[in-house]
Formats: C-alpha cells, sequence, structure tokens
C-alpha cells in the first residue's frame, strides 16, 4: 500500500497551470530570463529568432513560434500573422490589414484574421 501511495504521489504534478501563472523564463544570452506576460507588447519570429517586444525592453531568444505561445495564456495572446504575436491588451487600433501596437505596423495574414476576430468577439 505505501509503494501505491508513493507512485501515486511522483505521478501528481506540482507545478502551476500555464494560465495561472503570470510570467515565464525564456532562455536569452545563455540564461533563463523572467518575463511578465502583461508587459510583453508584440512577438515576432526573425528567421531562427523570436524577438520578445516587452515595454521597456526587448528579449531574444531561440524558441518558436509554436513553442511560444504554449507559454503564453491564450485568453490574452493571439497569432495574427506567421512572423506575428500580439497581446490584445496592447493593441491601439486595427484595420482588415494591420494592428497597430506602440507605433508599430503589424500585419494581420488571412489565415490567423478569423482567430483575431473570434478572440476579439467581432463578427464579419
Amino acid at each position: 500500500m505505501l509503494k501505491s501511495i508513493s507512485r501515486l504521489d511522483a505521478s501528481i504534478d506540482c507545478t502551476l497551470p500555464i494560465e495561472t501563472a503570470n510570467f515565464s523564463f525564456f532562455k536569452c544570452d545563455r540564461k533563463l530570463v523572467k518575463v511578465d506576460f502583461e508587459t510583453i507588447k508584440f512577438i515576432e519570429s526573425c528567421g531562427d529568432y523570436i524577438k520578445l517586444y516587452l515595454e521597456d525592453k526587448v528579449v531574444i531568444t531561440r524558441e518558436t513560434m509554436k513553442d511560444i505561445m504554449k507559454k503564453l495564456p491564450q485568453k490574452i495572446f493571439v497569432r495574427v500573422h506567421r512572423s506575428f504575436i500580439i497581446s490584445i491588451d496592447k493593441m491601439e487600433s486595427f484595420t482588415n490589414e494591420e494592428i497597430i501596437i506602440d507605433k508599430k505596423s503589424i500585419p494581420i495574414s488571412r489565415t490567423y484574421k478569423s482567430a483575431l476576430m473570434k478572440k476579439l468577439n467581432i463578427t464579419n
């Protein structure tokens, strides 16, 4: 019985679910950098690198956009282009083709447009 309890105890994951954590760590320059989700304005893929544009700095990491999306809370972040993920909270304005965040134009691709509209509760 004691073996069964210890196996059950070992199988229980005690880490916080990604949706309840308000930060994540990203590998940058051979160290892990803590990034609060609320400070992320948008994320851009630049070849083999990903740039996280924060309120006060830019963090560069070598993860994939798919892996980055898994770390982010889905209620706040949405992928709008093959090369861009945005924070809905940081959007200033948008048209059918672009989103403006901090005076930067971010393209909206046809592939991801419906996901953005659904996230914003806008019907076409």
